[in-house]
C-alpha cells in the first residue's frame, strides 16, 4: 500500500513540476514578446498586426522561434 502511495506521490510531482516548467517557459516567452513590442515602438516601428499574430503564436508556444523567423524571412523577402 505504502508502495503504490509514494508512486502516485511521485508522479505527482513530476507532473507538477513539468506543469510549473511550462508555466515559466510560457512566462519568459510573454516577456521576449513584450520586449520585442516595446523595443519596435521605441524605434517607431511598431510591429504589424500579422507580426503581432505570429508573436502571440510564439508566446502560447504554438510556435517554435524558428517557426516566427521562418515566416518572417518569408514575408520580408525582396
Amino acid at each position: 500500500m505504502t508502495d503504490i502511495r509514494e508512486k502516485i506521490r511521485l508522479e505527482i510531482q513530476a507532473l507538477t513540476e513539468q506543469a510549473n516548467a511550462a508555466q515559466e517557459a510560457q512566462a519568459q516567452r510573454r516577456a521576449t514578446v513584450k520586449s520585442v513590442q516595446r523595443s519596435a515602438r521605441m524605434e517607431g516601428q511598431p510591429v504589424s498586426a500579422q507580426t503581432a499574430a505570429l508573436l502571440d503564436g510564439y508566446a502560447e508556444g504554438q510556435l517554435s522561434s524558428d517557426d516566427v523567423l521562418k515566416a518572417l524571412d518569408q514575408r520580408y523577402k525582396r
